[in-house]
């Protein structure tokens, strides 16, 4: 039975019906020689029974030949001896053709009896009759009679013979036949019982092979994986759906803790994207507050470059009354002497703003940088979503492939293949978005850093042209104290001072130029870190439709029991 259970499936069907096919050839070769010894013996019977007519025949003959000499004896006619003649003749010949039939013996018993009846008969009887001498005629008659008594007897003896071994053969020829048939019947008995008793045993493995597989697709299909493998006894058709379905089983626990693994993963690069998109947002703000304050500081700036435009205005008409009035300088001098100290003192506190609007700078380029850094931490990230969703993709379509072979046991699991890759698209879409959102975020850091070195510059600029202002205004008061000390020389020093007036004013005007463009350049870095804080919200919100997602990719896979 081991051995059976072991055999393949095409194997066992040959086998039985080889076994069936070689009952059948015995009935066959049984049936055959049956057949042939009944042949023989119809042969031998055909033999027996014409060797009996031949008998029979002999029989008829001598009784004719017994009632010819009869007849002759009673009535000597001529017919009477013609019929005797006849007769005879007729036996001669049946003696000859019997010679195969009636032994020899008995062949030469019979013709010593005939030759006798014809020596009676020819040369006694006929004499008899011819004298008239009946005593002598019924004694030569009994002496006939006796001879052919003595062949009849011959003959039924030889027909009893013929007969028993006709009834012999007959009793052979039934006997070998009601053996023929025990034989068909055992044959045909066995033949139909050892095929039942295989094919029963073979339907009776196959039928336990196919509940165990059933028994394992309805609890995979109800998410239990920590079933026993199936045995695998036969190397047949229902060996190797017993092997597919216990490497598709391993297939689907190694695929799902696969995707257990990388919707962990997911979920974790998930909350670090959505740290950083926390930070970045955070980092913006900041640089937005201080952009805030830097453009408030830079109005602020422009408002005293104004302030310090109409003073110079004012300070030119002033030097022009100055000329008409040098009886009043003395008197003026002195408040000239204040405004110019009032001046000296905004031009350094404008020189100290440029300062902090320079650190600003710095600090907002400082923050740009680690923005970038930040978003190259995202496209980094994004990459690596991207390829998880395509790994992802690649195990649903295997999944897919996996659930078509199962047929109708992995129906549910084809349902789960297919949001899983759904899911896949989802992620890539979602990578694909955040990738974008990121190059954009670097295209718009680096206008930012030519924005913030643009700024840096024109505040270095104008700082140095605020400097070289104060130090003007420092020589303005050392004039302004020499022309107290030395009024003669004050028409003389007025000339220089309208000419240092004509260049403090062109470098007030450059200066009121540069805050404006400044002030221009912080207003569009205020526009670029609104549109990077929407852009920041954004890709946080998709981060967290990511962890959702793959959140529920884990939850899906939770109806599955497998050992750990």
């Amino acid at each position: 039975m081991f051995i059976w259970n072991k055999m393949d499936l095409r194997k066992k069907y040959f086998l039985s019906l080889s076994i069936t096919l070689l009952l059948f050839a015995i009935m066959t070769i049984t049936l055959t020689f049956q057949v042939n010894e009944n042949r023989k013996w119809s042969q031998e019977l055909d033999s027996l029974s014409k060797s009996i007519n031949d008998i029979d025949m002999l029989s008829k003959e001598f009784s004719t030949l017994y009632i010819a000499i009869i007849h002759y004896a009673g009535d000597p006619l001529a017919k009477h001896d013609a019929s005797y003649g006849a007769s005879m003749s007729t036996l001669e010949s049946l003696l000859k053709k019997s010679g195969n039939v009636v032994q020899q013996r008995d062949s030469e018993a019979i013709e010593v009896e005939l030759n006798r009846i014809h020596e009676l008969y020819i040369k006694r009887l006929k004499v008899s009759v011819a004298k008239k001498d009946n005593i002598a005629k019924r004694r030569q008659l009994n002496s006939v009679y006796q001879s052919y008594d003595n062949i009849e007897k011959k003959l039924n003896t030889i027909r009893a013979g013929a007969s028993t071994e006709r009834e012999q053969i007959l009793q052979n020829m039934n006997e070998s036949q009601r053996r023929t048939l025990i034989v068909l019947c055992v044959s045909f008995l066995l033949a139909v019982a050892i095929s039942t008793i295989l094919m029963v045993i073979t339907n009776r493995q196959i039928r336990q092979q196919l509940e165990l597989v059933a028994q394992t697709a309805e609890s995979i299909s109800k998410g239990n994986l920590n079933v026993v493998d199936l045995p695998i006894h036969t190397n047949d058709e229902i060996g190797q759906v017993s092997t597919a379905m216990n490497h598709m089983k391993h297939q689907l626990v190694e695929m799902l803790q696969i995707i257990k693994s990388s919707a962990h993963e997911i979920s974790n690069d998930s909350h670090v994207l959505q740290n950083y998109s926390v930070q970045s947002l955070e980092g913006s703000k900041i640089v937005s507050v201080s952009l805030k304050e830097s453009l408030q500081n830079a109005k602020a700036q422009q408002y005293s470059s104004d302030g310090i435009v109409a003073f110079m205005e004012r300070f030119s008409d002033n030097l022009q009354q100055m000329v008409g009035q040098v009886e009043q300088l003395s008197v003026k001098g002195l408040q000239a002497e204040q405004y110019l100290e009032d001046s000296s003192v905004s031009m350094t506190e404008a020189v100290s703003k440029m300062t902090g609007l320079q650190q600003l700078l710095i600090e907002a380029e400082q923050e740009r940088i680690l923005l970038q850094k930040r978003t190259d931490e995202i496209v980094r990230v994004s990459l690596s979503v991207k390829q998880i969703a395509k790994q992802t993709h690649l195990l649903a379509l295997n999944a897919e492939i996996e659930a078509a072979r199962s047929g109708e046991a992995g129906k549910g699991f084809a349902v789960v293949a297919e949001e899983v890759r759904k899911l896949a698209e989802e992620v890539s879409n979602a990578a694909h978005n955040i990738h974008n959102l990121s190059d954009d975020i670097t295209v718009q850091g680096a206008t930012m850093a030519n924005t913030f070195n643009a700024g840096l510059i024109t505040s270095e600029e104008s700082a140095t042209a605020i400097q070289n202002a104060a130090q003007q205004m420092t020589i303005i008061i050392q004039y302004i104290g020499d022309t107290l000390g030395q009024f003669k020389a004050m028409s003389r020093q007025i000339q220089t001072v309208e000419k240092e007036k004509e260049s403090t004013k062109t470098l007030i005007h450059q200066l009121n130029d540069a805050i404006f463009q400044n002030t221009e350049h912080i207003e569009e870095t205020t526009l670029f870190l609104s549109d990077n804080l929407s852009t920041i919200e954004l890709l946080s919100a998709r981060i967290h439709d990511v962890s959702d997602q793959a959140m529920t990719m884990r939850q899906s896979t939770t109806k599955f029991e497998m050992s750990s």
